[in-house]
């Protein structure tokens, strides 16, 4: 029925024939289902290997380059810490409920604005037609908006509370959220509303530039996307100047809450990156 792996030593999985070829081929209703259980990481858990790069090539060893009729299922209890996986896909939600990610979502919302303003079914037509996307045969792409993700932040019912009152984890420690399910949320460094205007230094932690944060006005951070400023490295190696100095003072801004964030997913990220930097003395 299903294969068991191990997330930390995917790398001992390529080579090992996972992936069918065959299997979408003969099976044209089938699917590739993929569950990754426990997908947050614990509290005090040993920061040993990067869930999301793990889990990305584990699916590659499975799936190669699917693109088409696979199920992606990711559960677990939400932690104090930030989800790794949920910080990826660039959204932690705030509240209980269902909230689904789409693609194209920027596109989507000014056509939705578009379509609020219409006010004949002719301006209806030329709009849809507008936003109407086509392969290369001329063929419409129908799933253009479609789902990117649906993220469930599930609300434990009465039975579950019930269920889990008076026993030995729930007397122990019943208020931590890897049996409540909920966390507190501090939004207080959160820059809502607020216009960037100048860029004044990108901190690099790795060479790869999805770990690069731009600081705007001298004390916003938001992720990097393209801005011009001077860099400012966080651990040496990486084909920049480092200077410790500058490290430590990034470092004490942050301890000493001088920074806000463009959001909360912004503000996670960071965390992760300075708390995986090796211990400073």
């Amino acid at each position: 029925m299903c294969k068991v792996l191990a997330l930390s030593t995917f790398y001992s999985d390529k080579g090992q024939g996972l992936y069918d070829y065959m299997y979408l081929r003969d099976h044209k209703d089938g699917y590739y289902n993929i569950c990754l259980d426990e997908m947050n990481r614990e509290a005090n858990e040993r920061n040993s290997f990067d869930i999301v790069y793990a889990f990305a090539n584990e699916i590659e060893n499975l799936v190669r380059n699917t693109k088409h009729n696979i199920r992606i299922i990711c559960i677990g209890n939400t932690l104090q810490e930030a989800s790794d996986l949920l910080c990826a896909v660039n959204f932690l939600p705030d509240h209980f409920g269902r909230f689904t990610l789409v693609k194209h979502k920027k596109e989507l919302i000014q056509m939705i604005k578009e379509l609020k303003k219409a006010r004949t079914d002719k301006e209806l037509r030329q709009i849809e037609n507008k936003y109407a996307h086509y392969d290369k045969n001329g063929k419409l792409i129908k799933d253009w908006f479609g789902k990117r993700a649906v993220i469930e932040y599930m609300e434990p019912t009465d039975s579950y509370r019930a269920m889990r009152n008076g026993s030995a984890a729930e007397i122990l420690a019943g208020n931590s959220s890897t049996f409540t399910n909920e966390v507190e949320i501090d939004s207080s460094l959160i820059a809502r509303h607020k216009r960037f205007i100048k860029p004044t230094a990108i901190i690099k932690f790795h060479k790869e530039k999805e770990s690069w944060f731009t600081i705007w006005d001298g004390n916003i951070i938001a992720p990097y996307n393209g801005q011009k400023a001077t860099s400012i490295t966080m651990r040496p190696y990486i084909d920049d100047k480092f200077f410790p100095d500058l490290q430590k003072q990034i470092i004490t801004l942050f301890d000493t809450r001088s920074y806000l964030f463009r959001d909360l997913s912004t503000f996670k990220r960071f965390q992760k990156e300075l708390q995986i930097l090796k211990p400073r003395k």
